[in-house]
């Protein structure tokens, strides 16, 4: 028998400081958000900033703790509606009580996770359909990055924020059919030749996607006077695809349906050709707003918020 040292006793309390009222109904909410909401965050993630470094700040940050709640109630009262009708009720209130620690947090000069709580409550406006309520938050989660410097290069949560939040700023360009306001150009991407890493990739081509919505929805968005870009998008488009590896490549299987289509498979998740064929409808068939729309709508159901 190992004679080891009794460690001295110690009064200190070792459990994590808490801010928030934590409830049964709200320690189901932050449960429930790791497998449902927070998965959506972090298609485009494999670091899972959403799932992991998140729910560490949720009990100390009575900010983070009411965004994330008004998601995730958001998101059970649309799951059934017939069944979890009463969560409507719980979400428009943590909304709100987010919504008073945001006003608060940004009159302070930290901004400490205000732009993480902007883009929490921004997803609960999409699933919500508060278009205007959208729009005021996607302007003020434009000006934090801006003013913090936060791009492509930033790391950990900033990181996370800056994708999500060009994902939400791609829908705002297609549904208002004008470019966007934070100019790919602005990314401050830096892209690595064979890349692999599927969430990557994914962000390569939505990086792609955001020149051409500037390329057609901006002020020389014509056939003639766009002709040359829009056939070096083509091009590029083509060479990212030729420098994916193999398990990137769809195969064909089964037999061809009515249209003449088969089944493909791939190896890994990624919707590598998916986003080809919707970058193409971009290019091509841009005078069909309504088509491209569509076949966006499809993207967004893919992608998330």
């Amino acid at each position: 028998m190992l004679n080891l040292p009794t460690p001295p006793s110690t009064s200190r309390d070792v459990r994590p400081t808490i801010a928030v009222s934590l409830t049964s109904e709200t320690a189901f909410l932050l449960q429930t958000y790791l497998g449902t909401v927070a998965t959506w965050m972090d298609l485009m993630d494999f670091d899972l900033t959403y799932q992991l470094s998140i729910p560490r700040l949720t009990l100390s940050s009575p900010l983070l703790f009411h965004s994330v709640c008004a998601y995730t109630a958001k998101y059970l009262s649309l799951s059934n509606s017939r069944h979890h009708s009463s969560w409507d009720s719980v979400a428009r209130h943590h909304y709100g009580q987010s919504l008073n620690h945001l006003i608060s947090t940004l009159n302070s000069p930290a901004h400490e996770h205000a732009l993480t709580a902007t883009i929490l409550v921004s997803s609960y406006e999409v699933i919500n359909s508060l278009s205007v309520e959208h729009r005021r938050h996607f302007l003020g989660a434009m000006m934090l990055i801006r003013s913090h410097n936060i791009s492509a290069q930033s790391t950990g949560i900033n990181r996370a924020n800056f994708w999500i939040y060009v994902r939400h700023e791609i829908v705002v360009a297609l549904s208002s059919e004008k470019p966007l306001v934070l100019h790919p150009d602005d990314w401050n991407v830096q892209w690595k030749q064979n890349e692999t890493r599927e969430d990557i990739l994914g962000n390569q081509m939505l990086w792609i996607l955001a020149r051409v919505i500037n390329l057609i929805y901006g002020k020389q968005g014509t056939v003639r006077s766009n002709k040359l870009q829009r056939e070096g998008f083509l091009h590029e488009l083509e060479d990212w695809k030729a420098g994916l590896s193999d398990p990137f490549i769809g195969i064909p299987y089964g037999e061809e349906d009515e249209d003449g289509f088969r089944k493909i498979y791939f190896t890994v998740t990624a919707a590598g050709e998916f986003q080809t064929i919707l970058s193409r409808y971009t290019l091509i068939d841009f005078y069909s707003c309504s088509s491209f729309l569509v076949s966006y709508r499809t993207y967004f159901a893919i992608y998330g918020a």
